[in-house]
């Protein structure tokens, strides 16, 4: 993995970050959604996140670098708009 490019990514990761509770809807078995399987398989072998043993199942937290991660995702400045004309250029002045 090397961008977050799934909405679900970023939530494991900021969820794993933030806070102590379990994953919502996650018991590793075939009753848990896809899409968080494979959030958190993929995190886990980016070494984003790890299993938080001590908190017991369904328990993860961030990694080293699953903690600047988030910090680069705290420090991402919001998209600007740009209008672009027919050769590609950004108009500026609009």
């Amino acid at each position: 993995m090397t961008s977050l490019y799934c909405p679900a990514n970023i939530s494991i990761l900021l969820h794993c970050h933030c806070s102590p509770e379990p994953i919502p809807h996650y018991i590793p078995s075939d009753d848990a959604p896809p899409v968080t399987i494979e959030a958190i398989d993929g995190l886990m072998a980016a070494g984003a996140i790890e299993p938080d043993r001590e908190a017991g199942e369904g328990h993860f937290r961030t990694t080293p670098l699953g903690r600047a991660w988030v910090k680069a995702l705290c420090d991402l400045p919001p998209p600007r708009q740009a209008f672009i004309d027919q050769a590609g250029r950004v108009i500026n002045d609009v």
